[in-house]
């Protein structure tokens, strides 16, 4: 429940080495009300055991699952601080959650909101940090809801315009695939340093964008890696 993951999260920030960090991810069922509504308790009951069960499958070892409302839950990732892999993290999982339950002979759509936040950001004057994690995982959570259903957000907007960048990227990055744009080659030479002579070259892939120019492959070789486009 909330208060063990806030126990749990402050022995985390106690014995974290330097630069260790993690991701803390909120999850809301949108308008589960309708569910419960129309399906009563017992069938609402179901769903959110199957999305707690769809959770915890995709737990990592050292991942940390609460439930911290009546259909929200929290997941907690060590090693996971990067706004890039956090955004396409929760995108994955958001996924998974709202694949469709069976309940008797139907089929209920679910669609889920998330809120993200980084252990990276610092908290406020007087402010516990996993009270202030939670806080802005939270506070994600309430702009994806601003968004529509089904939506992922950070509470900060650095880390925001960070993800938001590499989705763009990664969109371009589809379409010059299909545009065939990637063909170009750099080669850099390698050198021997003893003798001097040029014994190989290494070739790295262009992507001339047609708006951005040239984008460095240590910009969308990781996206690629991510997305299984490598």
């Amino acid at each position: 429940n909330r208060r063990a993951l806030l126990h749990r999260l402050d022995g985390w920030f106690a014995r974290r080495e330097p630069g260790e960090s993690g991701v803390l991810l909120v999850f809301d069922l949108d308008g589960f009300r309708r569910i419960n509504q129309a399906w009563s308790t017992a069938g609402a009951d179901q769903v959110l055991k199957g999305v707690a069960g769809r959770l915890r499958q995709a737990c990592r070892p050292g991942d940390l699952l609460a439930r911290t409302g009546m259909d929200e839950f929290a997941l907690f990732m060590p090693q996971l601080g990067d706004a890039t892999a956090a955004s396409d993290r929760a995108e994955a999982l958001r996924i998974q959650v709202s694949a469709p339950f069976n309940l008797g002979d139907e089929a209920v759509g679910l669609s889920t909101s998330v809120g993200v936040a980084l252990t990276r950001e610092q908290a406020g004057p007087g402010e516990a940090p996993a009270e202030a994690l939670l806080r802005r995982a939270l506070a994600g959570l309430a702009r994806a809801k601003l968004q529509g259903p089904g939506a992922v957000a950070f509470a900060d907007a650095a880390a925001q315009a960070e993800a938001a960048e590499a989705l763009r990227l990664l969109a371009g990055l589809r379409q010059a695939l299909n545009r065939d744009d990637l063909l170009a080659l750099r080669y850099q030479p390698l050198f021997d340093l003893q003798t001097g002579a040029l014994v190989g070259a290494e070739a790295l892939a262009e992507w001339h964008h047609p708006e951005r120019g040239r984008i460095s492959p240590s910009r969308f070789i990781p996206l690629a890696e991510r997305a299984g486009l490598i």
